[in-house]
């Protein structure tokens, strides 16, 4: 952590440079999250030393060369972080070589630090949460010791100055830090739960007190305390001291169900997902040791999302997920520092990307395939900056503070933003200018696109106004918006710039116009004109626009109602959004005003926005329409299987709880799928048995490679164990399952078991009629005399839906269900009748009714 102090000076001032290549777009998956993490093996792990190189071309690098053999190899906390990279993946699945690894890092780690001899406090600590993490998932005794170990080392460090906490390094005893205290508490809390020792618990709670009370206010969580007498706060913001904080707080509240701890690990994660992206991407902390940080937040936050319910950070993270993973070179399928720009070509170091490696182990999957937008929001703090400055001290800014400092050349503002689709884009910038009107240079994308963009005086530095450049031509995906001082374009005096809003842009008057007209009077609109001279039904505009991801958009109006409040009706892709949406009146025809409404459900690819005069809806009086803008926000949180936390095996390693003298012996896995019905419709019980060995104390079920169950078991050696997990909801397929016995004195793999799924959706229901005098009056009667059952019908006469309901499903045995046909016209008519589950649906063959003249 030698490079910590600078990292704060080069990020605080924004000297986060990056270079982007074009790369083909794809979503995160299932199989994503097998690619990442081979590549980064297979780019920074040396087998034979059982240790990660520090650079992807395993070539030394000067400047950050702390690490083994002169810096061939990660440093101290490095490989503390990458070993938890390793431990996310096997909680993933389950792999039998990634459980392997696990050991093989530890190992390779002690062979050259066999003290664990370090000056910095934090980098231990770093060691003795990863060591308690690896014991609950492995059950080995030694990362339970090891851990106990390092953390009362630490422990010794604490003091009463600044009222208490552990100092961040031994000599010089310099700061006390986030860094160091809240993953110490992380650690205890750990600690208290797999030995029962509550003196952990209680050192846990000193130390997030401690971190609570000095280092974060309101959810914002500063960095550390140093200096003389109670000590100066800096307020560095990153990712990893939020990250820490949640992670506390969420394992107290675990260990003690005191829900404060939530309420605390809550307010942090709101302000951070606020305030530390740039158009919803985790903000770019630089190389070295800040590329590692946004990892350490990802862990703590998904967990918060999944385990603990709180689903409504998940969009982000998934977001994230996709985003980093879009942004990943071909060459090697490695992701940089900077998630919201391209990967570029040459030397990635480990820790960077370990990142985007682990974010796709623990944020749980969405579905989503395609290039992921941004939100459009970004923060001037938060983007790419040469030879500026972040303020915080004018009132009335929105995010963390504000860029100033601004009247020379070389001053600029690079912005990477991701876009929904390529087209005309608005670009809308907050800035104060209270040494009268400035002008700036623009470049998007390389092509200058306001050599002298104006933004009028605003009469003090705490008055804020916003300016707009309309019409912009975006690319799909990634571009770079540059705002620049250069005097030879006409730049001209001090800025202040808060934020950039980007969305994409249509044109009123370019839309399908029904009975509408269209103006250009010189009154301050965007584009060709406006749509005017509307006021009676049957008017209305369509706007069409296309979109690569499907997900919620805000829709923005431009409009004037010089005549009075005015209302319309809002229909998006056939569906009704707003009944009568208000657009306020405005002062004039000329005075334009912006109505937005949040969270319009848009599809992905083309998309018809209508805006309509209505009068059945309320919709009233005169309105002119300029433009309206489109920019995403995150989707509604998806249901997702929560997982459980690995279990901590009780007691200590001394006297082992389980009285283990070896690993437990194989068990067998089997399952009695289709012994209850006859058929193999997707519910079945998986059964492990252990009749000859150790018995174990935690068993762990993976389906596919994926952990779905974990119990505590009573180990009673040599007398037999059994263990039964209900499966049901299982689609048509093939699923592998495969089990972990653990003891205090290691892990086995049971034997696996391969269970075929083909009858989960209803059984083919036979249709039959009763027209006998074919007088047009009779009864349709679907009957399912074998099969899996069916939850719901339908009957059909070609497409149109004649009848449906509800079914009562007990398989095996029949299903019926009768639909009552009367004043049927003569001539012949075909019958269907579907049934459907949960699995899906299964149609009948047709049948024709013929109804005499």
């Amino acid at each position: 952590m030698t490079k910590r102090g600078q990292l704060a000076v080069m990020i605080a001032a924004g000297l986060c440079l990056s270079v982007g290549i074009a790369v083909p777009a794809a979503a995160s998956t299932t199989e994503d999250a097998d690619v990442a993490f081979d590549a980064f093996v297979d780019a920074f792990w040396d087998p034979t030393k059982k240790y990660f190189f520090t650079n992807s071309d395993h070539v030394i690098d000067p400047a950050h060369a702390y690490g083994p053999e002169d810096g061939l190899y990660t440093d101290f906390w490095w490989e503390a972080q990458l070993w938890e990279t390793v431990m996310d993946a096997y909680q993933r699945t389950g792999d039998p070589d990634q459980r392997q690894m696990i050991d093989d890092v530890y190992d390779g780690f002690v062979a050259y630090h066999p003290d664990f001899e370090n000056d910095f406090n934090d980098d231990i600590g770093w060691w003795a949460q990863a060591a308690i993490r690896a014991y609950g998932l492995t059950g080995d005794c030694r990362y339970l010791e090891r851990s106990q170990e390092l953390f009362d080392g630490i422990w010794a460090e604490r003091d009463a100055t600044y009222g208490g906490g552990i100092w961040w390094r031994k000599d010089p005893r310099d700061q006390k830090n986030v860094a160091t205290n809240a993953p110490a508490s992380i650690t205890a809390t750990r600690l208290y739960q797999a030995t029962g020792d509550e003196s952990y618990l209680d050192r846990a709670e000193e130390l997030f007190a401690w971190v609570d009370t000095h280092l974060q206010a309101g959810g914002h969580v500063y960095d550390h305390l140093e200096g003389p007498g109670d000590g100066t706060l800096v307020k560095w913001d990153f990712t990893y001291n939020s990250g820490n904080y949640i992670g506390a707080a969420v394992a107290l509240y675990e260990a003690t169900g005191d829900s404060t701890y939530m309420d605390k690990a809550i307010a942090a994660a709101d302000w951070t997902t606020t305030h530390l992206t740039n158009g919803g991407t985790w903000n770019n902390e630089g190389i070295d040791d800040g590329a590692g940080f946004k990892t350490i937040l990802i862990r703590h936050l998904t967990n918060l999302a999944t385990v603990h319910g709180q689903t409504q950070y998940l969009p982000l993270l998934q977001a994230n997920v996709t985003q980093a993973w879009d942004h990943r070179r071909a060459s090697d399928e490695l992701v940089g520092a900077n998630w919201s720009a391209p990967t570029p070509e040459g030397r990635i170091q480990s820790l960077t990307a370990a990142a985007a490696a682990s974010a796709l182990q623990v944020v749980p999957f969405n579905g989503y395939s395609g290039p992921q937008p941004g939100t459009g929001i970004h923060d001037a703090e938060n983007a790419v900056t040469t030879q500026l400055g972040a303020e915080s001290s004018s009132e009335g800014f929105l995010g963390r503070g504000y860029l100033a400092g601004w009247n020379s050349d070389g001053q600029a503002v690079t912005f990477h933003v991701n876009t929904a689709a390529a087209g005309a884009h608005e670009l809308r910038l907050r800035y104060a200018a209270a040494a009268g009107e400035a002008t700036r240079r623009i470049v998007v994308n390389g092509v200058e696109v306001g050599g002298n963009h104006r933004f009028p005086g605003t009469g003090s530095w705490s008055t804020w106004a916003e300016t707009d450049l309309d019409n912009v031509d975006l690319l799909a995906g990634h571009n770079t918006i540059r705002i620049e001082y250069a005097s030879a374009s006409g730049s001209s005096q001090y800025l202040n710039l808060d934020r950039l809003i980007v969305s994409r842009q249509l044109e009123a008057e370019n839309g399908t116009l029904h009975d509408v007209g269209v103006e250009s009077n010189p009154n301050g609109h965007t584009g060709d004109g406006y749509i005017a001279g509307w006021n009676g039904a049957g008017q209305w505009v369509d706007l069409t626009t296309s979109v690569e991801k499907a997900g919620r958009y805000d829709v923005a109006f431009r409009y004037s109602a010089g005549a009075g409040d005015a209302s319309r009706y809002l229909f998006v892709n056939g569906v009704g959004v707003v009944a009568d949406q208000a657009f306020p009146g405005t002062a004039s025809w000329d005075a334009w005003r912006t109505v937005t409404v949040p969270n319009v459900p848009l599809e992905a690819g083309e998309n018809t926005i209508s805006v309509i005069f209505e009068p059945g809806n309320g919709s009233r009086n005169w309105l002119n329409l300029d433009h309206l803008t489109l920019r995403y926000v995150h989707d509604a949180p998806a249901p997702v299987e929560v997982p459980s936390p690995p279990a901590l095996p009780p007691g200590t390693c001394g006297e082992p709880s389980d009285g283990a003298t070896e690993a437990p012996g194989q068990g067998v896995l089997s399952s009695d799928n289709g012994w209850d019905t006859g058929l193999h419709d997707g519910a079945y019980n998986i059964t492990m048995n252990l009749w000859w060995g150790s018995n174990a104390r935690t068993y762990r079920l993976y389906e596919n490679g994926q952990l779905i169950a974990e119990r505590a078991l009573t180990p009673a050696s040599p007398d037999a164990q059994q263990v039964v997990e209900a499966i049901a909801g299982r689609t048509d397929g093939e699923y592998v399952y495969t089990a972990e016995l653990v003891n205090s004195k290691g892990t086995t793999w049971a034997q696996p078991v391969t269970v075929t799924v083909r009858d989960a959706k209803p059984g083919t229901p036979a249709l039959s009629h009763d027209n006998w005098d074919g007088d047009g009056t009779y009864a349709l009667t679907a009957n399912l005399w074998w099969g899996t059952n069916a939850t719901s019908y339908r009957f059909l006469e070609g497409s149109t839906v004649l009848a449906e309901g509800t079914l009562a499903a007990s398989t095996p045995a029949a299903q019926a269900v009768s639909h009552e046909v009367t004043g049927s016209t003569p001539g012949q008519h075909t019958y269907t009748v579907e049934f459907t589950n949960a699995a899906g649906t299964t149609l009948s063959q047709p049948v024709n009714v013929t109804v005499s003249p």
